[in-house]
Protein backbone atom coordinates (compact mmCIF):
# COMPACT_ATOMS: atom_id res chain seq x y z
CA UNK A 1 0.00 0.00 0.00
CA UNK A 2 1.17 3.57 -1.22
CA UNK A 3 1.29 6.62 0.87
CA UNK A 4 -1.61 8.00 -0.98
CA UNK A 5 -3.54 4.84 -0.61
CA UNK A 6 -3.12 4.95 3.55
CA UNK A 7 -4.35 8.67 2.74
CA UNK A 8 -7.38 7.64 1.52
CA UNK A 9 -8.43 4.62 4.42
CA UNK A 10 -7.38 7.80 6.76
CA UNK A 11 -9.58 10.54 4.90
CA UNK A 12 -12.86 7.88 4.28
CA UNK A 13 -14.04 7.64 7.78
CA UNK A 14 -13.77 11.54 8.12
CA UNK A 15 -15.65 12.62 5.40
CA UNK A 16 -18.46 10.30 6.31
CA UNK A 17 -18.74 12.31 9.53
CA UNK A 18 -19.92 15.34 6.99
CA UNK A 19 -23.09 16.68 6.68
CA UNK A 20 -25.24 15.66 3.53
CA UNK A 21 -24.74 19.31 2.43
CA UNK A 22 -21.43 19.61 3.16
CA UNK A 23 -20.66 16.17 1.63
CA UNK A 24 -22.48 17.48 -1.52
CA UNK A 25 -20.06 20.70 -1.85
CA UNK A 26 -16.83 18.51 -1.48
CA UNK A 27 -18.39 16.34 -4.45
CA UNK A 28 -19.06 19.48 -6.58
CA UNK A 29 -15.58 20.40 -5.71
CA UNK A 30 -13.82 16.66 -6.39
CA UNK A 31 -15.73 16.99 -10.11
CA UNK A 32 -15.12 20.34 -10.72
CA UNK A 33 -11.35 19.30 -10.23
CA UNK A 34 -11.32 16.07 -12.25
CA UNK A 35 -13.27 17.71 -14.94
CA UNK A 36 -9.72 21.11 -15.27
CA UNK A 37 -7.58 17.94 -14.75
CA UNK A 38 -8.47 15.64 -17.64
CA UNK A 39 -9.28 18.37 -19.92
CA UNK A 40 -5.85 19.68 -19.33
CA UNK A 41 -4.62 15.90 -20.02
CA UNK A 42 -6.30 16.55 -23.39
CA UNK A 43 -4.58 19.92 -24.37
CA UNK A 44 -1.43 18.53 -23.28
CA UNK A 45 -2.15 14.89 -25.55
CA UNK A 46 -1.47 12.64 -22.62
CA UNK A 47 -3.35 10.19 -20.56
CA UNK A 48 -4.45 10.27 -17.18
CA UNK A 49 -1.20 8.67 -16.08
CA UNK A 50 1.11 11.24 -18.00
CA UNK A 51 1.97 9.01 -21.32
CA UNK A 52 1.93 10.89 -24.50
CA UNK A 53 -0.97 9.46 -26.60
CA UNK A 54 0.29 8.06 -30.33
CA UNK A 55 1.08 10.85 -33.04
CA UNK A 56 -2.04 11.28 -36.00
CA UNK A 57 -0.68 10.08 -38.92
CA UNK A 58 1.59 12.28 -41.01
CA UNK A 59 -1.09 14.31 -43.11
CA UNK A 60 -1.08 13.92 -46.91
CA UNK A 61 1.11 17.04 -48.54
CA UNK A 62 -1.61 19.46 -49.54
CA UNK A 63 -1.24 20.91 -52.87
CA UNK A 64 -0.21 24.87 -52.89
CA UNK A 65 -2.60 27.41 -53.99
CA UNK A 66 -2.57 28.12 -57.57
CA UNK A 67 -3.49 31.84 -59.12
CA UNK A 68 -3.88 33.07 -62.98
CA UNK A 69 -5.99 35.46 -65.24
CA UNK A 70 -8.84 33.14 -66.26
CA UNK A 71 -11.11 33.72 -69.58
CA UNK A 72 -14.33 32.10 -68.72
CA UNK A 73 -16.82 31.00 -71.58
CA UNK A 74 -18.70 34.12 -71.92
CA UNK A 75 -15.25 36.28 -72.24
CA UNK A 76 -15.41 37.55 -68.48
CA UNK A 77 -11.77 37.70 -67.34
CA UNK A 78 -10.39 37.86 -63.64
CA UNK A 79 -8.04 36.56 -61.30
CA UNK A 80 -8.65 33.34 -59.90
CA UNK A 81 -7.06 31.99 -57.10
CA UNK A 82 -8.01 28.07 -56.02
CA UNK A 83 -6.75 25.59 -53.20
CA UNK A 84 -7.48 21.78 -52.81
CA UNK A 85 -8.18 21.56 -56.20
CA UNK A 86 -7.57 18.01 -58.84
CA UNK A 87 -6.55 18.14 -62.72
CA UNK A 88 -9.29 16.32 -64.68
CA UNK A 89 -8.75 16.40 -68.13
CA UNK A 90 -9.30 19.66 -69.74
CA UNK A 91 -10.21 21.15 -66.47
CA UNK A 92 -9.55 21.98 -63.02
CA UNK A 93 -12.06 21.22 -59.97
CA UNK A 94 -11.39 23.42 -57.00
CA UNK A 95 -12.37 25.57 -54.45
CA UNK A 96 -11.99 29.41 -55.88
CA UNK A 97 -10.85 31.05 -52.84
CA UNK A 98 -11.89 34.69 -53.59
CA UNK A 99 -15.90 32.89 -54.40
CA UNK A 100 -15.65 31.11 -51.81
CA UNK A 101 -17.26 28.16 -53.72
CA UNK A 102 -16.54 25.24 -55.88
CA UNK A 103 -15.27 25.77 -59.57
CA UNK A 104 -14.46 23.63 -62.54
CA UNK A 105 -12.41 25.90 -64.70
CA UNK A 106 -11.40 24.69 -68.14
CA UNK A 107 -7.53 24.70 -68.85
CA UNK A 108 -8.10 26.54 -71.85
CA UNK A 109 -9.12 29.79 -70.42
CA UNK A 110 -6.43 30.12 -68.25
CA UNK A 111 -4.30 32.73 -69.79
CA UNK A 112 -1.31 33.59 -67.49
CA UNK A 113 -0.07 31.75 -64.02
CA UNK A 114 0.27 34.77 -60.98
CA UNK A 115 1.57 34.50 -57.46
CA UNK A 116 -0.65 33.30 -55.15
CA UNK A 117 -1.86 35.87 -52.20
CA UNK A 118 -3.66 33.78 -50.03
CA UNK A 119 -0.70 31.38 -48.18
CA UNK A 120 -1.67 27.59 -47.83
CA UNK A 121 -1.08 27.40 -43.81
CA UNK A 122 2.42 28.17 -41.89
CA UNK A 123 4.47 26.00 -39.42
CA UNK A 124 2.48 27.09 -36.49
CA UNK A 125 -0.92 25.88 -38.57
CA UNK A 126 0.45 22.72 -39.21
CA UNK A 127 1.61 22.18 -36.04
CA UNK A 128 -2.09 23.13 -34.60
CA UNK A 129 -3.30 20.25 -36.89
CA UNK A 130 -1.28 17.53 -35.08
CA UNK A 131 -3.46 18.34 -31.76
CA UNK A 132 -6.25 15.62 -31.64
CA UNK A 133 -9.64 15.34 -29.71
CA UNK A 134 -9.12 19.23 -28.59
CA UNK A 135 -13.14 19.64 -28.56
CA UNK A 136 -13.66 16.74 -26.08
CA UNK A 137 -12.03 19.06 -23.54
CA UNK A 138 -14.63 21.61 -23.44
CA UNK A 139 -17.33 21.48 -20.64
CA UNK A 140 -20.55 21.32 -22.94
CA UNK A 141 -18.43 17.23 -23.68
CA UNK A 142 -17.17 16.80 -21.02
CA UNK A 143 -19.55 16.76 -17.92
CA UNK A 144 -19.73 16.37 -14.19
CA UNK A 145 -21.82 14.75 -11.45
CA UNK A 146 -21.55 14.44 -7.84
CA UNK A 147 -24.09 13.94 -4.81
CA UNK A 148 -22.76 13.42 -1.39
CA UNK A 149 -21.95 9.61 -2.39
CA UNK A 150 -19.91 10.45 -5.24
CA UNK A 151 -17.99 12.62 -8.02
CA UNK A 152 -17.80 11.87 -11.58
CA UNK A 153 -16.95 12.85 -14.79
CA UNK A 154 -18.42 11.82 -18.17
CA UNK A 155 -19.11 12.65 -21.72
CA UNK A 156 -22.74 13.07 -23.18
CA UNK A 157 -24.64 13.77 -25.78
CA UNK A 158 -23.41 12.69 -29.42
CA UNK A 159 -19.52 12.82 -28.12
CA UNK A 160 -19.86 9.74 -25.81
CA UNK A 161 -19.93 7.56 -28.61
CA UNK A 162 -16.67 9.71 -30.29
CA UNK A 163 -14.93 9.27 -26.64
CA UNK A 164 -15.10 5.93 -25.96
CA UNK A 165 -14.41 4.88 -29.44
CA UNK A 166 -11.04 7.00 -29.03
CA UNK A 167 -10.75 6.02 -25.22
CA UNK A 168 -10.54 2.08 -26.01
CA UNK A 169 -9.22 2.23 -29.36
CA UNK A 170 -12.23 0.75 -30.95
CA UNK A 171 -12.75 -0.08 -34.61
CA UNK A 172 -15.00 2.44 -36.18
CA UNK A 173 -15.33 4.33 -40.43
CA UNK A 174 -13.18 7.25 -41.09
CA UNK A 175 -16.41 8.61 -42.64
CA UNK A 176 -19.95 7.91 -42.23
CA UNK A 177 -19.91 4.33 -44.91
CA UNK A 178 -16.38 4.98 -45.33
CA UNK A 179 -13.37 2.57 -44.51
CA UNK A 180 -12.79 0.82 -41.28
CA UNK A 181 -10.03 2.03 -38.69
CA UNK A 182 -8.77 0.32 -35.82
CA UNK A 183 -8.11 3.80 -33.57
CA UNK A 184 -5.18 3.35 -31.06
CA UNK A 185 -6.01 3.87 -27.84
CA UNK A 186 -5.63 7.51 -25.75
CA UNK A 187 -7.82 7.68 -22.83
CA UNK A 188 -9.72 10.74 -22.44
CA UNK A 189 -10.58 9.98 -18.55
CA UNK A 190 -8.85 8.85 -15.29
CA UNK A 191 -7.50 9.66 -11.93
CA UNK A 192 -3.56 9.40 -11.77
CA UNK A 193 -1.55 9.80 -8.85
CA UNK A 194 -1.18 13.61 -9.61
CA UNK A 195 -5.05 14.16 -9.60
CA UNK A 196 -5.44 11.50 -6.55
CA UNK A 197 -2.90 13.69 -4.48
CA UNK A 198 -5.02 16.81 -5.13
CA UNK A 199 -8.38 15.38 -4.09
CA UNK A 200 -6.60 14.46 -1.02
CA UNK A 201 -5.43 17.75 -0.82
CA UNK A 202 -9.25 19.31 -1.46
CA UNK A 203 -10.67 16.45 0.62
CA UNK A 204 -7.95 17.82 3.71
CA UNK A 205 -8.73 21.49 3.01
CA UNK A 206 -12.48 21.00 3.40
CA UNK A 207 -12.54 19.20 7.02
CA UNK A 208 -10.21 22.12 8.21
CA UNK A 209 -13.20 24.61 6.97
CA UNK A 210 -10.99 25.82 3.95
Amino acid sequence: MDDLDRLEDWLSPLTRQLGPNAQRRLGRSIAIELRKDNARNIRRQVGPDGDRWDKRKAPREVAKPIRYFYRARDGHERELEMSSYRNEGDRIVGYDKEAGALRTMLKKGMLRSMSPQHPSGGSAQKRRAQYMLTGFARNQFMRIQYSSQEASVFFGGRAERLARIHHFGLRDSVSPGGAQYDYPARPLLGIGPPMRQRVSGLIINHLAGH
